[in-house]
């Protein structure tokens, strides 16, 4: 699913930011590792005109354990 959101949001609107939720992880069982792991080979993969993805948490609190989850990605409070 974000894979292709994320080729929408390139091809269809050339999107140069785009703001992703933490799909499944509220009202779903996704934990967010799973999330984290779900994603983490979407790192490497090249989207243009995308130059950057902001992925949203609904509540500070889970920041860390999504920081601990990837840590290879940028994490901003």
């Amino acid at each position: 699913i974000v894979r292709k959101s994320l080729s929408m949001a390139a091809t269809d609107y050339a999107a140069r930011r785009v703001a992703q939720t933490v799909l499944a992880t509220g009202f779903g069982d996704l934990t967010l590792e799973d999330f984290a792991a779900g994603i983490r080979p979407l790192l490497t993969v090249e989207f243009p005109p995308i130059e950057e993805i902001v992925i949203c948490l609904l509540e500070d609190f889970r920041l860390e354990s999504f920081a601990k989850a990837l840590p290879e990605a940028s994490v901003v409070a």
